[in-house]
């Protein structure tokens, strides 16, 4: 679902993506704007994303779905993202970006989801270091 909706946005040109990582709880994306309001990005990832993830987890993980449960006033409603929009920063410099590619890359690592950034697949670090697009195709710039 994420993985099509960072495709989607380049298609859409609301964003340039220039890279991300997929984890199972969050996402990492740094992207060139298109647009001028970045909320415009967020909307476009988060609302398919949970509209599509939030029946699935109806039907298939009951006790996940029902946990995800808010109440606003005197309707309930289920929320998919957390409150707020996430942490939005403008990166300034080319050692900057470099850093916070290195250090998205290297999350599944942290995390010990995998032993090295290639062996995850839902990562723009194999495109980093093979050219291969698989499973989204990011615009790095030149200069990275």
């Amino acid at each position: 679902m994420m993985i099509h909706q960072l495709s989607r946005i380049q298609d859409l040109e609301i964003a340039r993506l220039i890279a991300y990582v997929v984890m199972p709880n969050h996402v990492h994306v740094i992207v060139t704007s298109c647009v001028p309001e970045v909320e415009s990005i967020l909307y476009a990832l988060k609302k398919p994303v949970s509209q599509k993830a939030l029946p699935y987890l109806k039907s298939h993980f009951p006790g996940v779905y029902e946990k995800l449960q808010v109440s606003t006033g005197r309707k309930a409603t289920h929320r998919f993202w957390l409150w707020g929009g996430g942490h939005v920063r403008a990166i300034r410099s080319h050692e900057e970006i470099q850093n916070q590619i290195k250090y998205i890359h290297r999350n599944p690592v942290r995390n010990r989801l995998v032993e090295r950034p290639e062996d995850w697949r839902w990562s723009s670090f194999r495109y980093y270091r093979t050219g291969d697009p698989d499973p989204i195709l990011v615009n790095r710039p030149d200069w990275i």
